[in-house]
């Protein structure tokens, strides 16, 4: 179940950075750096299974019947955590960038 589940977010990962890319720049829409998309794209990839079994168990453990199904879609548990260290990696890339440039100056 879990390995399916990994698989498309994967493909979604690399439609968003490759066929989306492609239609509604990234980094013209965005503001993120060319250089870094192929580091932006292997950062959402990074650990899916793991994740999502981690949030699978969480969610598991908030209900009092082990046996309940989860309800909501796993396929989002990573994207969402994944998108938020995307975030914050982003921040911390374009904050170097934007120290490097007032000490140049």
């Amino acid at each position: 179940m879990f390995d399916s589940i990994e698989t498309q977010v994967k493909k979604f990962v690399d439609f968003v950075f490759g066929t989306l890319n492609s239609q509604f720049s990234l980094i013209h829409n965005l503001g993120i750096e060319g250089k870094n998309i192929a580091q932006y794209q292997q950062l959402l990839k990074q650990r899916v299974k793991q994740k999502i079994v981690a949030a699978a168990n969480l969610k598991k453990q908030e209900h009092t019947n082990q046996n309940d199904a989860i309800e909501e879609t796993l396929f989002f548990y990573r994207l969402i955590e994944g998108f938020r260290e995307l975030a914050q990696k982003i921040h911390s890339d374009n904050t170097k960038v934007t120290t490097q440039v007032i000490n140049k100056k």
